[in-house]
């Protein structure tokens, strides 16, 4: 699962940055640096957290039909 790139637009879409989704999920912003960046991806748990903060499902974050 590649969702850096369906991330960095949904974040780009919303005018969150990095520093302001890391802030609201709690977590440091070079770890969301990782996950746009492809270098790491979250955990299932943080897949959860990012959804609701972005108001978003699973599906238009994976971008699946």
């Amino acid at each position: 699962m590649k969702i850096g790139k369906r991330l960095r637009e949904e974040m780009k879409l919303q005018g969150i940055t990095q520093r302001g989704l890391a802030m609201r999920l709690w977590i440091s912003q070079p770890t969301v640096s990782q996950w746009v960046t492809g270098v790491n991806e979250p955990s299932c748990e943080m897949i959860v957290k990012i959804c609701k903060v972005l108001d978003i499902t699973p599906n238009e974050l994976f971008d699946w039909e």
